[in-house]
């Protein structure tokens, strides 16, 4: 892939999970981005802040990729209305300064709401944003033990990652678009009942791929 740049929530299954990549560090190993974003609740940003083992386990991957950590104090991990605004406002930032480059979504990590957030700001620009969905490596719902800042050494967790020894790609870019054109299709609905013909037509021009 071209020059492009990873945004992320670290989650419990971050950065290493039982003796394989989580989903971060997997992305970052199979699209190598020259920067990587976390966005970081008030939970893991105090983990992060006092061990720093999500970037750590970055740089032991690749050296040369710039972490940038995004403390957003976010308290309930669970709540729509607590980090919506806040990470459209870090993403917003992210293309405004890195014109012309793909910006990497990381899907999987973080709560399932988070995940949901992250899939929908992807949707809104699909030339921009890239949503990028890693399995688990049991295919299914994650049993694996995770890695433990408090207690565990990433360094140690990295050696014996069972990833860097093969050559399983288990990222995927869904077809996010399939959500997209019943929006739309509702939007421009709505604009013809209102008689709003000229602003349905250029809707549909705008979005004519997805129809």
């Amino acid at each position: 892939m071209e020059e492009c740049i990873l945004i992320a929530v670290p989650g419990r299954t971050d950065p290493i999970r039982g003796e394989h990549d989580g989903p971060i560090l997997h992305i970052i190993r199979h699209y190598r981005p020259q920067k990587v974003i976390l966005i970081l609740t008030e939970e893991i940003g105090a983990l992060e802040e006092q061990y720093h083992h999500n970037e750590t386990a970055i740089h032991l991957m690749d050296p040369n990729c710039e972490v940038v950590c995004k403390y957003t104090g976010i308290k309930n991990a669970h709540s729509y209305d607590n980090f919506s605004i806040p990470f459209l406002s870090i993403c917003d930032q992210v293309c405004e300064k890195n014109p012309g480059k793909k910006i990497l979504v990381d899907i999987t990590s973080g709560t399932p709401q988070m995940e949901t957030a992250l899939c929908m700001i992807a949707i809104s620009d699909s030339e921009r944003y890239v949503p990028v969905q890693v399995a688990s490596p049991e295919r299914g719902a994650s049993k694996s033990t995770h890695f433990n800042p408090e207690t565990d050494l990433v360094e140690d967790w990295f050696e014996t990652d069972i990833d860097n020894d093969g050559d399983e790609n288990r990222c995927n870019i869904p077809n996010v678009t399939n959500f997209k054109r019943p929006i739309i299709q509702f939007q421009i609905l709505s604009l013809i009942r209102n008689y709003d013909y000229a602003g349905a037509y250029q809707l549909y021009q705008l979005n004519r791929d997805g129809f």
